[in-house]
C-alpha cells in the first residue's frame, strides 16, 4: 500500500488474518441455524426441526473445537473442552428425541 508504510504481508505480531464478519461470524452462524429450525419445524415436521436443531448444535461444536478462542466469538463460554462436549451431547440428545417424538 503506497504511503501507509505498511505492507500486504504476514502480521508481524505473528496473529492470524481477521475472519470476514469477525468474531461473530461463528454465533451468526449458529443464530442462522436456529432460525432454519424454527422454519423446519413449523413448514415442514417436528422431527425435521429437531434435526435442523441437532446439526445446528453439532455445527457449532465443531466451530468451537476448530477455530481459535479469538474467532468463535461469545461461543466460548467456559473451557474448550466444557463447551465441545456440552454442544455434542445437546445435539445427541435433540436428534434422538427428534427421532422418537410422535407424528
Amino acid at each position: 500500500m503506497a504511503g501507509t508504510g505498511r505492507t500486504a504481508g504476514p502480521d508481524p505480531a505473528g496473529r492470524e488474518p481477521p475472519l470476514p464478519g469477525g468474531p461473530r461470524l461463528p454465533v451468526v452462524l449458529v443464530v442462522v441455524g436456529v432460525l432454519a429450525t424454527v422454519g423446519a419445524g413449523w413448514l415442514v415436521s417436528f422431527r425435521a426441526g429437531g434435526a435442523a436443531l441437532a446439526l445446528t448444535l453439532a455445527v457449532a461444536a465443531a466451530m468451537r473445537l476448530l477455530l481459535p478462542v479469538q474467532r468463535v466469538g461469545t461461543l466460548a463460554v467456559r473451557s474448550r473442552a466444557v463447551d465441545v462436549t456440552t454442544l455434542a451431547l445437546m445435539a445427541v440428545a435433540v436428534a434422538v428425541l427428534a427421532q422418537n417424538a410422535p407424528g
